[in-house]
């Protein structure tokens, strides 16, 4: 059995022991794993797989197995992880190709998750619908900002995970070195969502790679 987290990838790690009279004793780490049973929504389906504690707290901040799955790396996730991830973006598409035939006179389609956005961009780019069928999304997905520098989506809200997770760091480095001057006097500190369209897309880009070079 695999000792490695199905929907992040962590396996086992080397370490060491440390004696009192630091003496140093090498042993491995193993992750908590646990077998869990996952709904996938879109799929109307559960799936059982073995993560750790910390994959499942994941999930639930995401907002569930869909969403993780479509935003994680291939690599990380394992054979079964795969398929659904390939099972959840087939569906996904197959919506949007569902709602273009039923109603071909829709004007416009919009994304409520962060995977839904790319599907659309794809399903409407196979039907030749660029243009006549506009798309508003949700969330900075690559090729989500990729189709409104093409003027294929028109817009997307972000909620600048990016943004707030420097912001976190920066700021708690600041706290530890004593600088309290940050801290509201509410003690809220808001990172403001964003409406990204054509307009500033290439700038909001390049802040994103800015900030994971840093």
């Amino acid at each position: 059995m695999s000792r490695r987290c199905e929907l992040t990838g962590i396996g086992p790690m080397v370490g060491h022991n440390v004696s009192h009279s630091n003496i140093k004793t090498k042993r491995r780490f193993l992750p908590a794993l646990s077998p869990a049973t996952l709904q996938s929504e879109s799929l109307g389906q559960s799936f059982k797989l073995r993560i750790s504690n910390a994959a499942l707290r994941t999930l639930d901040f995401k907002g569930g197995l869909d969403v993780f799955l479509l935003g994680a790396k291939d690599e990380q996730l394992s054979p079964r992880a795969l398929k659904i991830k390939a099972q959840v973006k087939a569906k996904a598409k197959a919506n949007v190709e569902d709602t273009l035939t039923k109603y071909p006179n829709i004007d416009l389609l919009s994304g409520l998750w962060a995977y839904n956005t790319p599907q659309i961009y794809n399903a409407v780019k196979a039907a030749g619908k660029e243009g006549t069928v506009k798309i508003v999304g949700f969330d900075e997905d690559q090729q989500t900002l990729k189709g409104i520098s093409e003027g294929v989506i028109e817009a997307t809200v972000v909620q600048q995970p990016y943004e707030f997770g420097y912001q976190s760091v920066k700021e708690l480095a600041a706290y530890l070195e004593g600088d309290h001057s940050m801290v509201p006097a509410n003690k809220l500190q808001i990172i403001p969502t964003k409406v990204i369209d054509k307009s500033n897309v290439k700038e909001f880009a390049a802040s994103i790679r800015e900030m994971l070079k840093k």
